[in-house]
Order: C-alpha cells, then sequence, then structure tokens
C-alpha cells in the first residue's frame, strides 16, 4: 500500500512537490525523480547520514540531465515533521517517507487541510531561505 499511495500522492503533485524529510536516502530521491514532477525542492537535516556519495551523485546527474531539483539542509531545531507540498495539497508523514515506501515501520499518512498547507508552505519558504544548499 506505501508505494502505491505515495505515487498517487506524486501524480497529483502537478507542477512541483516541496519535501521535508529528515531522512531522505538515495532511494526515495530516486524514485521521486523517476515518478516527480517538474520542479523538486527537498529540505533535509544537515546531519542525515543518508546524504552519501552516492545521493549526492544521483541528484548531480539529475540536475546535469535537466531535471529542475535543488535540495537543502538545515539544522534539526527548524523542522521535525515529513510533509509533501503541492500546488493544492499537502500531506503529512509520521515516519521518514524512506519508511513508507519501503514498508518499513508502520507510518500515518494525513491530509492536510488547505489553510494548514499554506500556513506550511509559508513556513517552508521561511527555512528553504536559510538553509544551506548541497
Amino acid at each position: 500500500m506505501g508505494p502505491l499511495l505515495l505515487h498517487e500522492i506524486i501524480l497529483l503533485s502537478e507542477s512541483f512537490i516541496k519535501v521535508i524529510d529528515l531522512y531522505i536516502d538515495e532511494p526515495t530521491l530516486v524514485w521521486l525523480l523517476k515518478f516527480g514532477c517538474a520542479d523538486i525542492r527537498i529540505i533535509t537535516d544537515r546531519d542525515n547520514p543518508y546524504l552519501t556519495d552516492k545521493f549526492r551523485d544521483v541528484l548531480e546527474k539529475a540536475i546535469q540531465g535537466g531535471r529542475k531539483i535543488e535540495v537543502r539542509s538545515v539544522n534539526t531545531a527548524h523542522a521535525h515533521d515529513r510533509i509533501w507540498i503541492t500546488r493544492n495539497h499537502a500531506w503529512g508523514f509520521s515516519n521518514s517517507i524512506k519508511e513508507l515506501k519501503n514498508r518499513g515501520k508502520t507510518s500515518l499518512v494525513f491530509y492536510l487541510d488547505k489553510e494548514t498547507r499554506k500556513g506550511i508552505e509559508e513556513e517552508f519558504e521561511f527555512v528553504w531561505q536559510d538553509a544551506e544548499p548541497m
């Protein structure tokens, strides 16, 4: 059920998806690039142990291939929840997206109403400005 749900969310992403996931990993990045939309922005933890050379290689190849994707890192004090934001929708996740995608830990996925989505997107943009580009 996990990968199907995420695929459905990505199909609703329209022109962009903004992701907050402090522990995003390389397989999830590949998956987002495979099914993702035109513009992908990701905020992750500065000390995310999954930001490996392989992760960076996949990111660089995607950018060189013309994909519009950017990953920035923050101190964990700036973010905790895992969120996907699209033009008209937003979802929260109780665990890292990789757990849901890989059917790891039991995870809660919750839809956020439009007012909450707007507030979270404003917060995303605020944090994005201070986040360090990779």
